[in-house]
């Protein structure tokens, strides 16, 4: 109890004033709460995560970083409501939202996680030396064709005005996808828009020429 006093002119009065301790405010959203307390053993201030999991289980567990502390509620927080336990349990990593989101795609394509070390092995000892930049499109490769059959003396003039014609064609008619994109499906279904003597023409002159 604390004593406040007021002086006048001619004595001093004693008033008795009450105090109470501060009300901690906690938020009642949140399932485990960190509580600061003196540790007796080491006579140092400490933090302590307290709260029950979802199967009942009451967590009492100590730090004496408060910045610990807070990530271990911030883990069971997470763990309480996405009632998954520890499958979407938050962790902490150096990788960018960006890389999570690629490790992922590559482990959901794995039949055991330990597959991916080895694949990353492979395709640095095999794979990317191998491998093309960007592939083009369709537009920018049959320019190229044809400025190679413009160039080539060897071929007849009447072949080049062949090739020139059949492979235009084929460019007005499909979108001007990326040549790794163009499979059989889309050469099939380009033939399918024509049919009888063009069909016989273009088919396997064109299928070999493209793929």
């Amino acid at each position: 109890m604390k004593s406040a006093t007021v002086e006048t002119a001619e004595n001093v009065i004693t008033l008795a004033v009450d105090t109470k301790p501060a009300k901690v405010v906690h938020d009642q959203n949140l399932r485990f709460r960190i509580l600061p307390y003196a540790n007796p053993r080491t006579e140092s201030k400490s933090w302590r995560v307290a709260g029950i999991k979802r199967d009942g289980t009451r967590i009492r567990e100590n730090f004496t970083d408060e910045r610990q502390a807070t990530v271990r509620r911030t883990a069971l927080e997470a763990e309480y409501w996405s009632r998954t336990d520890a499958e979407a349990a938050i962790r902490a990593t150096k990788l960018t939202d960006t890389q999570l989101r690629i490790a992922e795609t590559a482990f959901f394509r794995l039949d055991a996680d330990e597959e991916l070390l080895r694949a990353v092995e492979y395709w640095l000892n095999h794979g990317r030396q191998q491998s093309v930049a960007e592939s083009p499109r369709l537009d920018e490769a049959v320019d190229s064709f044809l400025a190679w059959v413009e160039e080539t003396e060897s071929l007849r003039q009447q072949t080049k005005w062949n090739l020139n014609r059949r492979v235009n064609l084929f460019r007005n008619s499909v979108a001007n996808l990326r040549m790794c994109d163009i499979s059989p499906d889309v050469i099939d279904s380009f033939l399918d828009g024509y049919s009888g003597n063009l069909v016989a023409e273009l088919g396997q002159e064109g299928k070999t020429l493209l793929e």
